[in-house]
């Protein structure tokens, strides 16, 4: 394969984001983009080189299987974290973690997916049908529709690509594997179990379509804001007047938690500061609190905060921060606590956010019942530190108690969370030994 100089930019002097957003502009095929990336590492230019050589993996898996795709990174383990690999709702995706990359680390990115490459077997007729109904389901998506016909839509896309899922070897093995070790943590029959994978499916998109609502001002989105059931908000309301202190909102990726947030900051007023951490970029530059006051809200990204700014707002007065608890060690710090009778690495941010700024947590989720989306709010936690405890204990125990109430809440509408599919990956100990 010959370096070819594909693409004339200085990319040296561009950031990553720009950078990224540049060469994901270009319609280049898979071939074109590894070309490119070995023309980058002839001049050195070891980030830009990453960053074409991951949009080409992106490529080389955007018509395959997301099931086989991450049975064979199993067996070719993807290189570091400097760059991850995310499963969203319109496809796997690369995010980038670090702004440098060296000529080793390029190389290493080279080497995996030629090799990556050369195991990914041919695709069959129903995977390539499959991937049809998919990308027409993305389009549902982005499309003008209202949510009730996106979802009659959606609902039969589905329906099909069900039936195709239990028809292709690996996808059909993949699903009786996972039915049965999720039947023994949730104890339910395995029947049932597959009731609600079929279902899980179906909210893992249709929850993004409401949460794509909330990336700009429109009717459709005053609309959904307006149908969501909160027995809670005059009790919240009456707190947010009489308490001018700060509070940390927490919550788990279920139903629509963007949507919620939105409903929640409508009753704070307009002497409230917001602030919201999002878990991963937007090539398209939005954010899912784009309409939110820019003047009182604030969205920054896991990992490219600045804590001590944060404990500052909180412990100001006036201030919400609105958290995701339902997260990974790949999203900053973590301590170990109980999952499903497992331990899990759960990020610690929520917790010890809240016992530096000398704040409470109110903990809530969203999901939907019968076509309608319901807010709850759970008891409100104190993050007082007990007498005779150290910080790192304090946040496990805090961090414990939110953990305890995600299970309940996936135990009761597990269909609607969104990584229902990635549970097992929360254990520390082997999926085997559920």
């Amino acid at each position: 394969m010959k370096p070819v100089d594909l693409l004339r930019i200085n990319v040296a002097d561009l950031g990553l984001k720009t950078q990224q957003k540049k060469l994901k502009l270009q319609k280049m095929s898979f071939i074109q983009r590894m070309a490119q990336a070995q023309n980058f590492h002839a001049l050195a230019d070891y980030r830009g080189a990453t960053i074409s050589v991951c949009l080409a993996f992106e490529l080389l898996i955007a018509q395959r299987l997301e099931i086989s795709i991450f049975i064979l990174l199993a067996k070719v383990p993807f290189p570091d974290k400097g760059v991850q690999i995310l499963r969203t709702e319109t496809g796997i995706q690369m995010q980038f973690n670090r702004q440098e990359f060296s000529a080793s680390d390029c190389e290493n990115y080279l080497q995996f997916v030629l090799e990556f490459s050369q195991q990914l077997q041919s695709r069959s007729f129903k995977e390539m049908c499959f991937k049809l109904l998919h990308s027409l389901s993305i389009n549902c998506l982005y499309d003008e529709r209202s949510l009730t016909r996106k979802r009659k839509r959606l609902s039969f896309l589905h329906r099909l690509r069900y039936y195709l899922l239990n028809r292709i070897p690996i996808t059909k093995t993949f699903t009786q594997q996972f039915q049965s070790r999720l039947s023994r943590i949730f104890h339910e029959p395995e029947a049932r179990i597959g009731y609600l994978l079929k279902q899980h499916y179906f909210y893992f998109e249709f929850n993004y379509a409401k949460r794509l609502l909330h990336r700009s001002y429109s009717r459709q989105q005053q609309q959904q804001l307006n149908q969501f059931q909160w027995s809670e908000a005059e009790a919240f309301a009456d707190l947010m007047t009489t308490n001018t202190g700060s509070i940390v909102l927490a919550t788990i990726h279920m139903g629509d938690f963007v949507g919620a947030f939105h409903r929640i900051c409508k009753v704070t007023g307009s002497t409230r500061q917001t602030i919201s951490l999002q878990r991963e970029h937007h090539i398209d530059g939005n954010n899912d609190y784009t309409i939110v006051d820019s003047n009182r809200h604030h969205a920054m990204l896991h990992g490219q905060r600045n804590l001590i700014d944060i404990v500052n707002a909180l412990r100001s007065g006036k201030h919400i921060l609105s958290m995701l608890f339902d997260l990974k060690d790949d999203f900053g710090a973590s301590t170990t606590v109980n999952f499903f009778g497992y331990p899990c690495r759960f990020v610690k941010g929520p917790a010890q956010l809240a016992i530096m700024g000398g704040v409470p947590i109110i903990p809530f989720v969203t999901y939907e019942q019968d076509g309608v989306d319901i807010i709850d709010m759970d008891e409100l936690i104190d993050t007082s530190v007990l007498a005779g405890e150290s910080l790192a204990d304090a946040t496990r125990r805090i961090t414990q108690r939110l953990i305890v109430l995600a299970e309940k809440w996936i135990r009761a509408n597990p269909a609607q969370w969104k990584y229902l599919l990635s549970v097992f990956s929360y254990f520390e100990k082997t999926p085997s030994q559920t």
